[in-house]
């Protein structure tokens, strides 16, 4: 299975401007605060208290994407310069959301109420588990292929610290499951855009389709 890097783990642009970047625990939120906070100045942001809190609560593991985000809500926000809450909440509260969705594909227990949670559009949706998984695939591959965090880090561009928490997290999920994973979201996509399928219904058919596959 041949994946574009590119597409998974940002431009190499992206990543240069990055790379310099801090890494903290996911739990030194303190310091990731601070991050944050540093970072806004560059787009004259300044952080409502509890806008600020959440938003470290959504990047705190992954901290690559903070900067690119400041820029997407100065961009949102213009010419205003300060982040409300409401708008933190609007922004990612569905990229939250689908991060716990990913999480429980990765663990086997799917509960289709989950859905009901989800602020984003179905398609969006699909669209953001599949490159999770293809992230995870790659990573899996690399790890079976017995590469250590620090050389799957300079491949992949993603920080040592954040590779060896993400293949912790599907130590004990399966490449075969992985690979099916993305094949029934890409086929159940497929089905959305062509009418086949109604989009209410997609990630319930979605989940149903893994029980007993993990």
């Amino acid at each position: 299975m041949q994946f574009e890097q590119s597409f998974l783990f940002g431009s190499p642009q992206e990543k240069e401007e990055t790379k310099e970047l801090p890494v903290y625990p996911y739990w030194q939120i303190a310091e990731i605060k601070n991050k944050v906070t540093s970072l806004a100045k560059k787009y004259n942001l300044k952080f409502e208290k509890n806008a600020l809190e959440y938003f470290v609560n959504v990047f705190k593991e992954k901290q690559h994407l903070i900067l690119k985000e400041l820029e997407k809500i100065s961009t949102y926000l213009m010419p205003e310069t300060l982040v409300p809450n409401d708008t933190v909440h609007a922004l990612y509260s569905g990229s939250y959301n689908i991060d716990e969705l990913y999480s429980m594909i990765l663990s086997g227990s799917f509960n289709t109420n989950a859905i009901d949670t989800l602020s984003t559009s179905t398609l969006y949706t699909l669209s953001a588990l599949q490159n999770k998984l293809r992230q995870s695939s790659m990573l899996k591959v690399y790890a079976e292929s017995k590469l250590n965090k620090d050389q799957i880090s300079k491949l992949t561009g993603l920080h040592a610290y954040r590779v060896e928490k993400e293949l912790l997290r599907i130590k004990n999920t399966s490449l075969d499951f992985l690979k099916k994973s993305i094949n029934k979201l890409s086929e159940i996509e497929f089905k959305v855009k062509t009418g086949k399928i109604d989009s209410a219904n997609a990630l319930e058919l979605f989940l149903v389709s893994l029980v007993g596959v993990h």
